[in-house]
């Protein structure tokens, strides 16, 4: 094979070499990206809707109040259909949270405060059945009584849920981080990897190659200096130093003829 020949399909193979192990870590890099978005987006999702919870919740606690406290027959009708509203949204937030990837112990927190907000819809309802009837005090008495004290309980358990999911999100980001840098570590040592093979592909390619010439150049400075026509390479070879070998072997061979025709 030629010289020209073998060198061509070296580099052909030294690139396809490092377009594979490029392509692979690129593709794993890729993946940890992925990943990342993920978790980040799956922890802003989750922690978005439990704040919106939160914010339900304190604004249904407030509008509840308002609406005992409230005289006028029409703006008792409307803070009651705001506080129906906030209800319900309060209750989609829950089922949408409980249908999220959560742990088991954010889970049982979250089936906690559902478990409180419903007591405290119950008070709420007791109170609206008072205040409906013309109780006022009585009313008033189990608004701040235990509607509140309900309302206390659920709100505490929010937020609980809320700092586990918080702490939940930032272990997450943190893990995802480290995975990140360890692709990226992964990366480095492949591309290193991959330099250092190719490095030594190519030394073992020069060696081929320079060794049988430093052995012409050898034979050559011997048959110079000690003016021995008999010294033969004799190279295997098929390429142009195959050739080139077995050119000086056929001018060495008339020479040693005249030397010993000379004799």
């Amino acid at each position: 094979m030629q010289v020209k020949t073998r060198l061509v399909l070296f580099v052909l193979a030294l690139l396809c070499l490092l377009l594979v192990l490029g392509g692979l870590a690129a593709r794993q890099l890729s993946a940890m990206r992925d990943v990342v978005a993920r978790v980040a987006e799956q922890s802003v999702g989750q922690m978005d809707q439990a704040s919106r919870l939160q914010g339900d919740f304190n604004s249904l606690r407030i509008v509840s109040y308002r609406h005992v406290m409230e005289l006028d027959v029409d703006r008792e009708l409307a803070l009651e259909a705001e506080a129906d509203k906030l209800q319900q949204s309060a209750k989609r937030m829950i089922g949408n949270l409980l249908q999220q990837p959560l742990p088991a112990s954010q889970r049982q927190g979250l089936l906690l405060f559902r478990q409180q907000f419903q007591l405290y819809l119950q008070q709420q309802e007791k109170v609206r059945s008072k205040s409906a009837s013309g109780e006022m005090q009585q009313a008033l008495r189990l608004a701040s009584t235990d509607a509140t004290v309900a309302a206390e309980i659920a709100a505490t358990q929010l937020t609980q849920v809320m700092q586990a999911l918080r702490q939940a999100a930032q272990a997450q980001a943190d893990q995802a981080s480290l995975a990140y840098q360890s692709g990226l570590r992964q990366l480095g040592l492949t591309l290193l990897l991959a330099v250092l093979l190719a490095s030594i592909c190519a030394w073992l390619f020069g060696r081929s190659l320079l060794k049988p010439l430093g052995l012409l150049a050898k034979k050559q400075q011997q048959v110079a200096e000690q003016l021995d026509f008999r010294l033969r390479l004799n190279s295997p070879r098929r390429d142009e130093i195959g050739l080139t070998s077995r050119a000086f072997d056929g001018l060495l061979q008339p020479a040693n003829q005249l030397v010993v025709r000379g004799q």
